[in-house]
């Protein structure tokens, strides 16, 4: 390494001490640190510090990015999970709930409260109408029944809504499909196979879903396209069963 981004590393590293020792909730900067020690280019006594302040330094960040953890779930946050997941690596190993201002009863609390808003936001989404993921959204509310996180009354639902709530927005996504085939695309086969992968995937039929349309007037949008893309009918009737 030349000598130029020695000095640049060793700046970084000095500023980097600087907001530890100021207070931040950037651990990964001892990290950064110690790879630069290791490249033998400088030691830490050319910084003005030790590996016992350095640790002492990763565990002060750690505790102020665990009490941002804990005020962010607090309020509920859509990556609560990511926190809750940072605090179960830390907690009881570098320090204790109660000395980032919390306990275990009350995290314990906030992570089924943090699951409720969750799945009610979920909830919202999908009777709204046709969210991308609505199927991702069904599929963790009833995992997080399953596993006895909440109940469906719990955040405002049932089970039979649910099955409406795919139902619909399964037929809100044919329907999208169906429209885009009627218009003519040079996606066709895409929105073709994507109707029937999805009512296998879900295990529905055309007549769950009541578009008023039949399997073979789906077929016939596809062969238009195929036609008005180039290709002939006849070299295609082989496939009108399948």
């Amino acid at each position: 390494m030349n000598q130029s981004k020695i000095v640049n590393y060793f700046s970084i590293c000095r500023n980097y001490l600087k907001k530890l020792r100021q207070g931040t909730k950037f651990h990964c900067y001892v990290d950064f640190i110690l790879e630069q020690i290791s490249q033998g280019f400088f030691t830490l006594q050319d910084l003005g510090t030790n590996e016992e302040e350095l640790e002492k330094l990763r565990i002060k960040a750690l505790k102020i990015r665990a009490k941002n953890c804990v005020e962010r779930i607090r309020n509920y946050s859509k990556n609560f999970e990511e926190y809750f997941n940072f605090l179960d690596e830390v907690l009881d190993y570098y320090f204790a709930p109660e000395d980032i201002g919390t306990t275990s009863e009350e995290l314990g609390q906030l992570l089924i409260e943090n699951y409720k808003i969750q799945g009610g936001r979920y909830l919202e989404f999908l009777r709204e109408g046709f969210p991308t993921k609505y199927i991702f959204y069904i599929d963790w509310i009833k995992q997080k029944v399953r596993e006895g996180v909440f109940t469906y009354e719990e955040i405002g639902t049932t089970s039979e809504e649910l099955e409406k709530l795919l139902i619909e927005n399964c037929r809100n996504e044919c329907k999208f499909y169906i429209i885009k085939l009627a218009e003519g695309t040079e996606f066709y086969y895409n929105y073709y196979r994507a109707i029937f992968n999805l009512l296998m995937m879900l295990n529905l039929t055309l007549e769950d879903l009541d578009l008023g349309i039949t399997k073979n007037q789906i077929f016939s949008l596809f062969i238009a396209n195929l036609i008005k893309n180039g290709f002939r009918k006849d070299f295609f009737k082989t496939f009108s069963n399948n």
